[in-house]
């Protein structure tokens, strides 16, 4: 389920990624349709989409595993390195300079309250460091489709772990 803070542009784009992925023999799990031919539905304002049920064996760290999960890794690098950016939803794991720009400010405000303020001084440091540099270059660097979820909660393998789900 997506967290509602999704946008249909984002989500029609998400499935034409998925089908270029699927093309590249990467196993990804697409939507099902509705009973209206649809991918997704809304349900209490948040956009709902099913995949089929996949039965498999999670992640166990093992370097076979570690091989395959890089192998699959540089297939959607492979597959993806000249689609165009896709829109972003309302919300993103990767927060805008706006938003960690306001998760500074609070920090600063909440100084008072801790007990280690040359911390907080520090981190201000880092993070006008980070934007001095950033900021200038954010505009002309490329945007690229990266997985943004990976990690070993989020990988099946088949039996014999030789496919992988990411």
């Amino acid at each position: 389920m997506h967290s509602g803070l999704s946008c249909k542009n984002h989500i029609n784009a998400q499935k034409v990624v998925l089908r270029k992925l699927k093309g590249y023999g990467i196993p990804v799990l697409t939507p099902l349709n509705t009973k209206t031919g649809s991918y997704f539905s809304k349900l209490y304002n948040r956009f709902v989409q099913l995949t089929p049920f996949v039965e498999g064996i999670p992640f166990q760290f093992s370097k076979e595993q570690a091989y395959k999960c890089g192998n699959i890794l540089r297939k959607f690098h492979d597959a993806l390195m000249d689609e165009k950016e896709i829109p972003t939803p309302f919300w993103s794991n990767y927060p805008s300079c706006e938003v960690l720009k306001k998760g500074m400010d609070r920090l600063k405000e909440q100084q008072r309250e801790l007990h280690e303020p040359f911390l907080i001084k520090e981190v201000e440091k880092i993070y006008q460091t980070v934007m001095e540099q950033w900021l200038p270059k954010a505009n002309s660097l490329t945007k690229l489709i990266i997985h943004a979820d990976w990690h070993p909660w989020n990988v099946l393998f088949d039996n014999d772990n030789g496919k992988i789900y990411p």
